[in-house]
């Protein structure tokens, strides 16, 4: 999530606080960085290499924060039901 100026004036810290406190620890790394690019869409949200680093521009409200985190889940989970789907069956015992 960037904190830089441009997002911080438009909230970033208070987006910051909500993203964390609805994250689930275990699943979601909630980080800050310097600059995500589109300064003047702030606060921005990156989400990781799951999603292929979907970004998310103006992230504002507790009800944007919990879309997003719902989305990621959503992403993810399709993405490990596809690579689960996608595997060779394994033959176990003789």
């Amino acid at each position: 999530m960037c904190t830089n100026k441009n997002c911080r004036k438009g909230g970033s810290r208070d987006t910051f606080q909500v993203l964390t406190d609805l994250a689930d620890e275990s699943a979601v790394n909630v980080c800050e960085v310097t600059c995500l690019g589109s300064c003047n869409s702030g606060p921005n949200i990156k989400c990781g290499a799951e999603t292929n680093g979907k970004m998310y521009l103006g992230v504002k409200t507790a009800a944007t924060v919990a879309a997003v985190l719902v989305i990621t889940s959503i992403m993810t989970n399709l993405l490990i039901l596809s690579l689960n789907f996608n595997k060779t069956p394994q033959i176990i015992g003789d």
